[in-house]
């Protein structure tokens, strides 16, 4: 797997910010909001779906007996709600483009591709 770096909201904030030529605190409310409204509405609804991106989904979680490998003792895990978040196949096959086809674990990985906009509507394929 290639060497990968941590992005924070910050990072797109600013990233946002200097692409669109606006104030970094205008950024930061447009990226605040919209991943409030996705959760508000995964919570309100259960599901989002965002086409050519992917769907967030609220998924029950049954109660279990896990066991923690430092003193190998059990513990009971209750039952809870979580976020979970499937990619759609366009996001995945870009993922796959980028880092390759782990079967493929042998090739050596090429360098990243040249920076390309996410296609979110169909027209700019």
């Amino acid at each position: 797997m290639a060497k990968t770096t941590v992005r924070t909201r910050l990072d797109i904030i600013k990233q946002l910010s200097e692409e669109f030529g606006v104030p970094v605190e205008q950024s930061r409310q447009i990226v605040r909001t919209v991943l409030e409204r996705i959760i508000d509405a995964a919570i309100e609804h259960g599901r989002i779906e965002i086409r050519r991106f992917g769907t967030f989904k609220i998924a029950h979680r049954a109660a279990r007996v896990a066991r923690n490998p430092r003193t190998n003792q059990q513990m009971r895990i209750p039952p809870r709600y979580v976020l979970t978040f499937e990619p759609s196949e366009i996001v995945l096959e870009k993922v796959a483009q980028h880092y390759g086809d782990e079967n493929e674990a042998s090739k050596p990985l090429a360098p990243p591709a040249e920076k390309q906009k996410f296609p979110f509507n169909a027209d700019e394929q």
